[in-house]
């Protein structure tokens, strides 16, 4: 153990013989590292006060250490790793790791290529990944970034991963890129097995984004889940992909309509996380939206209000379904679509909301609705199912039937492949259809 009052600085490589303690008591002693550390034991590193901790050589590149905490206990200054933890081939640099704290006010800056270890959390209020071109996150197990508002720095690609025990990857604050002129970098999280994925947000609290694409895929695309809440933006033209089942946590907006717009693709279902009824809602101008699995349809985690696309962008719309059995996708109005969206499928066979919350479909003249996933049922409950400006172009052998339970329903048109059933019921269960809202 090394205790200074003022601070610690070594240079040259440092070779660890035994277990470890670096502890700066006062005067915001700094500790400085002018270059490699490596040795198979446990390291631990406490500034005191604000002072500053810096490495600059590799970690663990040589011989990784059996853990490593940085501030884990104690400090508010800033701490900065310009060199990698492990190797670049993802070979781990240390065992588990803590690097900050929950008072760390000052920024933990990774300006490395790679950061590879076993389970580990990085904690301070403002984190910066990158002064290369890409930045690697590895863990075997869980990935902790707590508190901290994230900073990509411009050039940075960021990619995240959980190699095994089904390490999960957390993120508590907003995610965003520090390039103001290109706003082209990716990021990329991809967890083990059934390790889900947690964030915040992609972008500022101001609603804007430098981010470019962002790619989340959840363990095998099955087991794991995505959480989200909050505001996720992209820049120009960047994407929005999830692969996995998506839990919302909150209230949760894709926007990717900067510059021309990017595709938003939610691979599987799409839930609330508890029984809280989370509004949806999509822009992507010229993008294209695909969701692939059922909206809801688990008791008790409704989506409330869904809105894609419903103000602008012409980007086509696929919707899987929107419940399944007897459960609902939404508890609030359900609005797809504009006059300028070329077309909206809907790849699935059953759309329910509930209550008398509406359903509202639009998109441009011409046959711009597919329905070709099998008999297909829409259904409210006293409230409008609406079909604006387009016309539905029913598949072969697939039946159409649309039940409003006394909402007026509208249709601009249907065309038939073969010779398709269609069903429109507006009647109110126990009415007689005088009703002014029962009609077609």
């Amino acid at each position: 153990t090394t205790m200074a009052v003022g601070g610690v600085q070594v240079t040259g490589a440092a070779s660890l013989a035994a277990d470890s303690t670096i502890t700066t008591t006062t005067n915001n002693g700094i500790v400085s590292f002018s270059s490699t550390i490596d040795g198979g034991q446990n390291f631990d590193i406490v500034s005191g006060g604000s002072g500053a901790v810096t490495i600059s050589g590799n970690i663990g590149n040589g011989t990784a250490l059996t853990t490593l905490d940085i501030n884990r206990s104690a400090g508010t200054g800033a701490i900065t790793l310009s060199g990698n933890i492990g190797k670049t081939d993802g070979t781990a640099g240390a065992g588990a790791t803590f690097i900050g704290n929950d008072g760390t006010t000052a920024t933990l800056s990774l300006d490395g290529a790679s950061y590879s270890t076993a389970a580990v959390t990085y904690e301070a209020d403002t984190i910066s990944f990158g002064k290369t071109s890409a930045t690697t996150v590895t863990a075997s197990d869980a990935i902790n970034v707590n508190d901290a508002v994230v900073t990509l720095e411009a050039g940075t690609n960021l990619t995240v991963t959980t190699t095994a025990n089904n390490g999960a990857i957390t993120f508590e604050g907003l995610i965003d890129s520090a390039d103001t002129t290109n706003k082209d970098e990716t990021l990329t999280i991809t967890t083990h097995g059934s390790g889900g994925i947690t964030l915040a947000g992609v972008g500022t609290s101001a609603g804007s984004s430098n981010m470019g694409n962002v790619g989340l895929t959840a363990g095998n695309g099955a087991a794991g889940s995505i959480t989200l809440t909050g505001l996720y933006e992209t820049g120009a033209g960047g994407y929005f992909k999830a692969t996995g089942p998506v839990l919302l946590s909150g209230n949760t907006t894709i926007d990717t309509d900067g510059g021309t717009g990017g595709d938003v693709t939610l691979s599987s279902t799409v839930n609330a996380s508890t029984d809280a009824r989370r509004t949806l809602t999509i822009s992507s101008d010229q993008g294209d939206v695909t969701i692939g699995g059922v909206i809801g349809g688990t008791t008790d985690r409704e989506l409330g209000a869904i809105a894609i696309n419903n103000s602008a962008g012409d980007g086509n719309i696929s919707i899987a379904n929107l419940g399944a059995g007897a459960d609902t996708g939404a508890t609030g109005n359900v609005d797809i679509g504009n006059s300028l969206t070329e077309l909206i499928t809907f790849s699935g066979t059953v759309y329910k909301t509930l209550g008398t919350n509406t359903q509202t479909y639009t998109a441009k003249s011409g046959e711009s609705f597919s329905v070709d996933a099998g008999a297909t049922t829409f259904t409210t409950t006293n409230a409008a199912i609406s079909f604006n400006t387009g016309s539905i172009n029913l598949g072969n052998g697939d039946n159409l039937t649309i039940n409003s339970g006394g909402g007026t329903i509208t249709v601009s048109g249907i065309v038939g492949n073969s010779s398709e059933t269609v069903t429109l019921n507006a009647n109110h269960a126990g009415g007689d259809g005088s009703s002014a809202n029962e009609k077609i």
